[in-house]
């Protein structure tokens, strides 16, 4: 008489430990479905700013190290005076800071990516 009354705690108890059990899983599959998500972001983001980097980074350099060359060379020359040659020169500094600021988002993908593959 006495067993009956024992089973039915004892089911619920089980009960809802494979409940637990059922959700434990859930949430475990939902947190591989997100690292997976952000490893295929951070996959995109550094494809993204490694073609930038690449296409844009030596055009900026180049043409920076143009600007400085033609500014010197008017200067000596005398076709330009101290005012324009600054001018010229702010213009290649601030293809230089471009150049650097694709670097540092590539720096910062390369980063991101390092930390989802592991």
């Amino acid at each position: 008489v006495n067993i009956p009354l024992f089973r039915k705690p004892w089911r619920a108890t089980v009960e809802t430990a494979r409940l637990k059990q059922t959700i434990a899983e859930t949430e475990l599959q939902a947190a591989a479905f997100q690292i997976a998500r952000q490893r295929e972001a951070s996959d995109a983001q550094l494809r993204m700013a490694s073609d930038l980097l690449e296409s844009q980074g030596n055009t900026l350099l180049q043409q920076a190290a143009q600007l400085r060359r033609l500014s010197d060379i008017q200067l000596r020359s005398g076709e330009s005076d101290f005012i324009e040659t600054v001018i010229s020169l702010e213009s290649a500094v601030q293809s230089e800071l471009e150049y650097l600021d694709l670097a540092h988002r590539y720096n910062l993908a390369l980063v991101a990516w390092a930390f989802w593959r592991k």
